[in-house]
């Protein structure tokens, strides 16, 4: 009885935490230049992607509590842009003749290789998460009255730990979104070209892993956790996850009409949102069944602006400046807690 009564505490305690508002504290900042810094690229386990801001240079920087890296000091190149955060492979962009994009991985920065179907075409870099990165070659009109509009795209994932390669294409235009630890990869595509989230009717998703693929319905595509759990959008919103057995909810179904239009969005593996609104400054989170305003939930204030880079396995945010703040109470908490209910259920079992 004693043992039901504090799994009850614990449980009512937890629905109490998700009905209030979600706090953040400020905790610290990444290392970092002496210079500001500006959120880019995405962040796994506290390493995070940078645009640096010394005067008239605009260097990328990877950061860490522990320590950072100039890219562009570092490996020689020019304006070195994350994108798309693993634990062993990142995803790099830098400016050359050919608009090289590739990856960072064992102490290497890396070109992508040239697909032998497409000599000659380089990859637009637009993602990774796990050890898969990837983008897509676009094809451009070419030849007398040309406008330079893409009429078709090639979705490209590449493992540079196994040295496996992907070429996805469904329609005309196809780009690759994100992957996780587990080998899955997001990809969308659509009939028409995909700028933003706005008018995606025909906008497609899917999943490749282990060279299945798997339709998972239409929507814009956003992000996907550890999980495999898939952050997506109809139009501008409302904002929908859809988990690895294909069941979709609102993300907050609550109030899912003050969060209407969607620019990006970002969620951790406790499948807690970011979503932000570019024409308004605007990023809220999701908490429980609600959306809130972040500027109302960091402790001291915000400025607002960009939006934070939002780490999967922590939970924690990562705003201007390298500044980091943790949801209170942090997941650890909660996890810790509910592992000591567990110990104590399991000592007052009654033995046979």
């Amino acid at each position: 009885m004693r043992g039901q009564a504090i799994a009850a505490f614990f449980v009512l305690t937890t629905l109490n935490i998700q009905a209030e508002q979600p706090r953040y504290r400020f905790i610290g900042t990444v290392q970092s230049p002496q210079f500001d810094l500006g959120p880019q690229g995405g962040v796994r386990n506290g390493v995070g992607g940078y645009i640096g801001y010394p005067p008239g240079l605009r260097p990328g920087i990877l950061a860490s509590p522990t320590g950072w890296t100039n890219l562009d000091e570092t490996y020689g190149v020019q304006s070195a842009r994350v994108n798309g955060v693993g634990d062993r492979v990142i995803g790099v962009s830098w400016r050359s003749s050919d608009g090289t994009d590739g990856y960072l991985y064992d102490g290497k920065l890396t070109k992508f290789k040239r697909s032998p179907n497409y000599l000659g075409m380089s990859v637009e870099l637009s993602g990774g998460g796990g050890d898969w990165v990837g983008g897509r070659i676009v094809f451009n009109e070419a030849g007398a009255g040309a406008t330079d509009d893409p009429i078709g795209s090639i979705a490209i994932g590449y493992n540079p730990v196994t040295d496996q390669r992907v070429e996805f294409q469904e329609f005309y235009h196809n780009k690759f979104i994100a992957s996780n630890p587990e080998g899955t990869m997001l990809f969308m595509s659509s009939q028409r070209w995909m700028s933003s989230p706005f008018d995606s009717g025909s906008h497609a998703m899917y999943t490749v892993r282990d060279g299945v693929t798997r339709y998972l319905g239409p929507g814009y595509a956003h992000d996907l956790n550890d999980n495999g759990d898939v952050l997506y959008s109809i139009g501008s919103g409302p904002m929908y996850v859809q988990d690895r057995f294909g069941n979709s909810r609102l993300a907050a179904p609550e109030n899912d009409d003050d969060n209407l239009s969607v620019d990006g969005g970002q969620i951790d593996n406790l499948g807690r949102v970011l979503s932000w609104d570019a024409p308004s400054l605007t990023t809220f989170v999701s908490w429980g069944d609600r959306w809130y305003n972040l500027k109302d939930c960091i402790e001291g204030g915000w400025q607002g602006g960009i939006p934070p880079m939002l780490d999967p396995v922590t939970g924690y945010l990562y705003t201007g400046g390298g500044r980091i703040y943790a949801p209170v109470p942090e997941p650890g908490t909660m996890a810790a807690l509910g592992l000591g209910v567990a110990a104590v259920l399991r000592r007052r079992r009654p033995r046979a």
